[in-house]
């Protein structure tokens, strides 16, 4: 996929609903690098993909600043980790209306808190635990790590390290949790002390919706 091509460059920036199923993860990530809309940081052979502000600000939501959300990509496009996409309020737009959403909702459902920290995404893609943040290797990363190791040593669970490297890394799992740091990283919501909770194991093939394994 060339963005030279119009019509191609317009699918990629303009349009509101493409099936991204329909498109190679390299088409997918080719669209990413070329949306102003998308911010990218690369690191090594990776890049971490997010909307940008202006998105944000101008409520520009399609398929691509949606799923540019903690987003980490290959050279080739294949997945490295990935959070969650982009979520709306309810009513905030056409496709979280309580219409819209009964209609998509499968059973049995799961509700939980929404912690007030911030999202770290773990993966063993490498058959090696690595730890990042939505904007993929940061100083966030780096204390979600930081406390990761403190809690196993703490637990006596440290011993499973390599276990746990080995069912990421043979599922595609990235395991997501909130990392709440009350000295580092204060948010609204105050804690007694700093905790990570794990959230999901969201599971990847394509650069689509991410399923929760």
């Amino acid at each position: 996929l060339h963005l030279c091509d119009r019509r191609q460059r317009q699918m990629c920036i303009r349009d509101r609903y493409v099936d991204m199923s329909k498109l190679s993860n390299e088409e997918i990530k080719n669209c990413l690098d070329n949306s102003k809309y998308i911010r990218s940081k690369s690191f090594g052979k990776l890049t971490a993909y997010n909307f940008s502000q202006e998105a944000f600000r101008n409520s520009f939501w399609n398929s691509f600043t949606t799923t540019a959300r903690g987003l980490i990509l290959k050279g080739d496009g294949e997945i490295y980790a990935r959070g969650y996409n982009k979520f709306f309020n309810i009513d905030e737009n056409s496709e979280t209306t309580v219409d819209s959403i009964k209609e998509k909702l499968t059973y049995p459902l799961v509700a939980s808190v929404k912690e007030n920290g911030y999202l770290g995404i773990m993966t063993g893609a490498n058959n090696k635990l690595e730890f990042f943040s939505k904007s993929g290797v940061t100083e966030y990363g780096n204390m979600f790590k930081e406390m990761f190791y403190k809690e196993l040593k703490k637990n006596g669970n440290i011993k499973n390290i390599v276990k746990i490297q080995d069912i990421l890394a043979s599922n595609d799992y990235s395991v997501t949790f909130e990392v709440i740091n009350v000295e580092k990283d204060k948010h609204i919501v105050t804690y007694d002390k700093s905790k990570l909770v794990i959230l999901d194991a969201v599971s990847y093939t394509h650069l689509t919706l991410p399923t929760i394994a």
